[in-house]
């Protein structure tokens, strides 16, 4: 396959996630967290977004491996980011007489190449020291916390945006948009109350009191409701009326899940009360 071909390929990628707005807003969120001493801090959120879809936090080049001691496997494939192919142009800039008195240079973007990457999973060698960066810790962790839930980040690859286990104990995040980690501890919370019922898998309406929970969170916190919570809930709603019958039916578990988190917050704001008196 040619250069150009593989670089449209790559572009082509990159929009076919706007066909799914919800799938490109969660990889924009976890692509756009760098400070990790990776080469990839520097790229575009366009070739970050390309590392994701080949499944990998750290993708680097033969000779950025070779540096490190680290060699790609026999047998594995590079992935492709997109490199621009910038063209130098120089314009003279002339007096009234029509003497050149000066020449300006500057580049212009001709079109994209690509530059073949290797997974750290598909290399080996010398141990890699990592530079972790501390990732943001979402608003009510402490609330997951007190469930005796761990909260912690993941690569999604794609997959999911976030998962609550209660027999691991833990939610995963794979963005950092808090909207994905108040439909978790929306589940957490839930489960709790309904735990005899629980049902595994992507319940209809343990999904749908998640994400109403994360969207009223949302509004509580300053957040935009966005399209995609009446989306999410759309498609799980096929066994209601509506949209609208199905958050009816679960209003009671929602609420639940509210008043559970804004009794901690009452009595987190009365503790701050009593310091301050």
């Amino acid at each position: 396959m040619k250069n150009t071909e593989k670089a449209q390929e790559a572009i082509n990628k990159i929009i076919e996630l706007f066909q799914d707005p919800k799938d490109l807003a969660g990889k924009i969120a976890f692509a756009t967290i760098s400070g990790f001493g990776k080469p990839s801090d520097s790229w575009s959120l366009n070739n970050r977004i390309l590392q994701m879809l080949a499944e990998t936090e750290d993708g680097r080049s033969f000779e950025a491996w070779k540096k490190i001691k680290r060699y790609p496997k026999k047998g594995s494939k590079a992935f492709y980011i997109l490199r621009p192919i910038m063209v130098p142009i120089a314009n003279d800039i002339k007096d009234e007489g029509g003497t050149v008195i000066d020449t300006k240079k500057f580049f212009i973007l001709k079109g994209f190449t690509v530059q073949p990457e290797f997974r750290y999973e598909d290399t080996e060698g010398a141990e890699l020291k990592e530079n972790k960066k501390e990732m943001p810790e979402p608003r009510l962790k402490e609330i997951a916390e007190e469930l005796g839930l761990k909260v912690g980040y993941m690569n999604s690859n794609g997959h999911s945006w976030g998962w609550f286990s209660k027999t691991q104990q833990e939610i995963r995040l794979g963005t950092t948009d808090e909207r994905v980690f108040f439909h978790e501890l929306a589940h957490a919370i839930d489960h709790k109350f309904n735990e005899k019922n629980w049902k595994g898998g992507q319940d209809a309406v343990q999904e749908i009191t998640a994400e109403l929970s994360a969207a009223v969170l949302g509004m509580l916190y300053g957040m935009d409701v966005v399209k995609n919570h009446y989306d999410y809930i759309q498609h799980y709603a096929g066994q209601f009326k509506s949209v609208e019958d199905a958050c009816i039916k679960v209003m009671a578990r929602v609420e639940k899940v509210i008043n559970f988190v804004l009794d901690r917050q009452k009595k987190e704001y009365s503790k701050e009360e009593d310091k301050a008196a």
